[in-house]
């Protein structure tokens, strides 16, 4: 997504219905889409599209910043950030419905993958329902996952669970990376798999 974009609405609800099935990949650095600025989040119904190839929301370009995103009812992958250094996606849900945290009709592949990156922070993020594993991380270097929640609701005490792992870290991925303060639980097979040369 390349040059600047504006998303304006009003109300306590803001609602996109995606009809070709993903967002336009976002290439332009720096990037910043934050569903904070008036009240309540953006919420993206991927009307059941998509495929499962895809994934709605993909970032290439480097420090971008995605926040108080929910997205459901996509065949695709929620978020990818594929190849980038210093994304951030704070607040994002993928897999479930606002405000309840209701299956989404169709569901996600995986919520957010993390593929090639560097330095990828997801803070408080939320990743349930998915028929894949809820966060994906491969062949990454320090990603952090803090505060967030992989197989249940908002507040981590209902059970959403991702058909596959709650949280997968594989491949060659170099560094450290960081999993605190979070909740992961419910889910199909492990809560945290881990098969990687880097540490955890």
């Amino acid at each position: 997504l390349a040059g600047t974009h504006a998303i304006n609405m009003t109300g306590s609800l803001k609602t996109i219905t995606a009809s070709n099935g993903r967002y336009p990949t976002i290439t332009r650095a720096g990037t910043r889409i934050d569903g904070s600025v008036s009240a309540g989040d953006i919420v993206v119904d991927g009307n059941g599209t998509g495929a499962t190839t895809d994934s709605f929301f993909t970032i290439t370009a480097n420090t971008v910043s995605l926040s108080d995103i929910v997205l459901y009812n996509t065949n695709a992958n929620g978020f990818k950030v594929n190849g980038a250094s210093g994304v951030s996606l704070t607040r994002v849900t993928s897999g479930i419905s606002a405000p309840l945290g209701s299956f989404g009709g169709v569901k996600v592949q995986s919520g957010i993958v993390v593929n090639s990156a560097t330095n990828t922070t997801l803070r408080s993020v939320t990743a349930a329902s998915a028929d894949g594993s809820g966060i994906y991380v491969h062949g990454s270097t320090g990603t952090t996952i803090v505060n967030s929640r992989a197989g249940t609701h908002y507040g981590g005490t209902s059970t959403r669970a991702n058909a596959y792992n709650g949280i997968e870290i594989s491949g060659n991925t170099a560094g450290t990376n960081v999993i605190s303060g979070s909740v992961v639980s419910g889910n199909t097979k492990a809560g945290i798999a881990f098969s990687s040369t880097g540490t955890l």
